[in-house]
């Protein structure tokens, strides 16, 4: 008889290389993200962060439990499913004792990782507009990188990012896709920095556009659209602060 409904689980070997888990000859399985927010090639299981990455607990069963009590809280809201997708730019809270930690996802040259961040900057966070449509009543709708919507001002366009408030659910400042943009490169074999936006190049019949950018020392490179992430500096301080310390990821 066939199995009903998807494998809550998968083999360790077979994970993306973009997602940081480890002793993956060790182990032979791992719980599979819930499908929906993030992909899963580019996303991560709350339990196995915990567990696995950031080393809050020794077993699959302390890391649930930590999830299970309401400790953890995704983008400002708290989470009790164990298998919620974690994926780029989410932030993450949780409390250990009467201490408070957050984390924000990262991409780097060796994929997804947490780097821990102050309260203050866990108060907001970055989302690359992927979608927009006109919905009834001729409102506009916004569709983001992470699986979430909102109604907007028409002001906005596909490729734009927006610094989103966690507390208040609104939009604090938009993020232009345009030249001399900071943009943030989150695939292909510059994933992971920091580059200027020199233009657009259009390219004609299913190919995406692609984009000419340069690096800090004015080197130019070639890259599709879509792998870039329009940023500010104020946004990514603890990232910047990670790429200059070099630190091993």
């Amino acid at each position: 008889m066939a199995k009903k409904g998807q494998s809550k689980s998968m083999k360790r070997i077979a994970v993306s290389r973009t997602i940081p888990v480890r002793k993956k000859k060790h182990y032979t399985w791992i719980t599979k993200p819930l499908p929906g927010k993030h992909k899963a090639t580019e996303s991560i299981a709350l339990v196995v962060l915990i567990r696995d990455v950031l080393g809050l607990a020794n077993d699959s069963k302390g890391a649930k439990t930590i999830v299970k009590r309401g400790l953890v809280k995704v983008d400002g809201r708290v989470v009790k499913e164990e298998r919620t997708s974690i994926g780029l730019m989410d932030v993450i809270e949780i409390t250990d004792g009467t201490n408070k930690k957050y984390y924000q996802m990262y991409v780097t040259n060796k994929g997804l990782f947490p780097i821990e961040i102050d309260e203050r900057t866990a108060e907001t966070k970055l989302k690359k507009i992927t979608g927009k449509k006109v919905i009834r009543g001729k409102k506009v709708q916004l569709s983001f990188h992470d699986g979430t919507t909102i109604q907007a001002d028409n002001k906005y366009k596909v490729n734009d990012t927006v610094v989103f408030n966690l507390k208040s659910n609104q939009i604090d400042r938009l993020i232009k896709f345009e030249p001399n943009a900071m943009v943030y490169i989150t695939h292909g074999k510059h994933r992971g920095k920091i580059m200027t936006l020199i233009k657009e190049i259009p390219r004609y019949g299913s190919q995406e556009n692609e984009a000419l950018v340069k690096d800090s020392d004015g080197k130019e490179y070639i890259t599709t659209r879509g792998y870039l992430f329009p940023v500010i500096e104020q946004s990514m301080t603890y990232y910047l602060k990670y790429l200059k310390a070099k630190v091993p990821n």
